[in-house]
């Protein structure tokens, strides 16, 4: 789970640093303090979702979650972006980089090519 960095938690306890936690936090502007359950339940169901996508790690989640967040922003400009929205509309708001491949675009090209 990422570098092995660790930052002050609750009450003078320490944690491993999470990437994505800490991009989900950073784009939704959740209170960790208030909503960390709920903000643990979105990152959960992210990380299901972007692993059936191919993301493979936690730097490649955290990289994401800023890019669905945009796009959320986008398709959903009078909605408040909070961390279970995004994780509810995860796959709504796709983002596909111009000349690359999903997972299941590259499996199928390769099925073709080896025919």
């Amino acid at each position: 789970m990422g570098a092995a960095n660790v930052e002050s938690g609750k009450a003078g306890m320490s944690r491993e640093r999470n990437l994505s936690w800490d991009a989900l936090v950073a784009v939704t502007g959740a209170n960790e303090d208030f909503s960390d359950g709920r903000i643990a339940a979105a990152l959960k169901g992210i990380r299901a979702a972007a692993q059936k996508e191919g993301f493979v790690d936690d730097e490649a989640v955290a990289e994401e979650i800023p890019r669905r967040a945009q796009a959320y922003r986008e398709c959903f400009p009078s909605c408040a972006l909070t961390p279970t929205a995004l994780a509810s509309h995860w796959m709504r708001v796709m983002v596909q980089p111009m000349n690359r491949l999903s997972a299941q675009q590259q499996a199928f090209q390769q099925a073709r090519n080896q025919t």
